[in-house]
């Protein structure tokens, strides 16, 4: 008796997810340049986490930080970066408007990812 709870339980959940996604598909359609839902957005940067080789997260950066280092990288980020993530990397700039997926602030969403798995 208890087992056939449980079936009846897990059915009901499955439609009733059935049923919010379409309703969901129904009055938002289906996009890419929709914003994602939250829970979109949890579930990608859950699986993009696992698709990091755990060795890779403990990777550091090889290049020693000096004054040179960091003018030379000041300098690529201005040539190659800035266009789409902004001079402050806050990726507030026209291009990046226009980009799906949007280019990611660097002053906080990168902030927590290692050497590693920023590579």
């Amino acid at each position: 008796m208890r087992l056939k709870h449980l079936i009846f339980l897990i059915s009901l959940l499955v439609l009733g997810g059935i049923a919010y996604c379409s309703f969901v598909l129904l009055k938002h359609g289906f996009s890419a340049r929709a914003k994602p839902l939250w829970i979109e957005a949890v579930v990608a940067k859950n699986v993009r986490r696992l698709a990091i080789p755990s060795a890779a997260k403990e990777l550091k950066n090889p290049i020693k930080l000096d004054a040179l280092s960091f003018a030379q990288t000041r300098d690529h980020f201005a040539d190659h970066c800035a266009t789409c993530h902004g001079n402050t990397g806050s990726g507030k700039t026209l291009i990046n408007e226009g980009l799906y997926p949007p280019a990611p602030d660097m002053r906080s969403e990168t902030q927590s990812l290692s050497d590693g798995e920023i590579f």
